[in-house]
């Protein structure tokens, strides 16, 4: 797991190659309209995760119209 007193700051900017790695993952995530997150397990070890809203389809369909078959 992950101390607890660094669990706060854990998503903040730092010089450290993994420090790195998780504010740019914050930043991409939020960016995306997401967030993020990580807790330790009662048996160890830790849990991150990353939430993302659905975006809305951006290919429409008119139901009248046949759709175009695709090769196999």
């Amino acid at each position: 797991g992950i101390p607890a007193d660094l669990l706060p700051g854990l998503f903040e900017r730092s010089e450290t190659r993994q420090g790195r790695g998780l504010f740019l993952t914050q930043r991409v995530v939020t960016a995306l309209g997401g967030s993020v997150s990580a807790r330790n397990l009662a048996a160890g070890g830790c849990v991150f995760r990353a939430h993302l809203p659905l975006a809305p389809s951006v290919v429409t369909h008119d139901p009248t119209q046949r759709l175009p078959r695709i090769a196999p």
